[in-house]
């Protein structure tokens, strides 16, 4: 008798501690913080790091001072991402500001848009756009680029990385210091 009261007690006890802690990993659904709380300019994260790698391979590091995130794109400030070929740095770029679309991993860099390559060579312009789909960048913007005593401006760049293609589409204008 006292063993099958005991056994009973046992699976009494079980019963209630599986319902306890079942009942206490639920998140119930209106103490959820909705997305929306992290979107404004008081809430975020400071020092914000993401790498985006294809098939073990680094295509672009992504560092801010500050990042805000909702559901599809994280607002970051003060940024710097440095884009790869073959696991090897080829660009760096740093800006004011700018958003990652978490969803297509296109990313928009604005504010004093300053990118350099291994070879010393500097592009300047207000914004520039990596479009992760067909792995280039884009600005409608006014450009700049020195490379030692050649400078380079006009209006609307493109640049194909893979193809070591750059293509400004307006107003070019090629001044070579002597």
């Amino acid at each position: 008798m006292r063993l099958k009261i005991f056994i009973f007690v046992l699976i009494l006890i079980g019963i209630i501690s599986f319902l306890l802690i079942k009942n206490t990993g639920k998140i119930k659904e209106k103490d959820k913080i909705p997305a929306t709380e992290f979107s404004d300019s008081e809430s975020g994260l400071k020092g914000f790091y993401l790498v985006e790698t294809i098939s073990g391979k680094s295509q672009w590091e992504l560092l801010a001072k500050k990042a805000a995130m909702s559901p599809t794109h994280t607002k970051l400030e003060q940024i710097k991402c440095i884009f790869f070929s073959d696991n090897k740095p080829v660009l760096t770029v740093e800006a004011q500001n700018g958003i990652l679309d978490t969803q297509t991993r296109d990313i928009e860099l604005k504010g004093q848009v300053k990118a350099t390559n291994e070879e010393g060579t500097e592009f300047r312009s207000d914004t520039l756009n990596w479009r992760a789909k067909s792995q280039i960048f884009i600005t409608p913007d006014r450009v700049d680029i020195i490379h030692k005593k050649v400078h380079i401006s006009g209006f609307g760049l493109e640049i194909d990385p893979e193809k070591e293609k750059i293509e400004i589409k307006e107003q070019v204008r090629i001044k070579i210091e002597s």
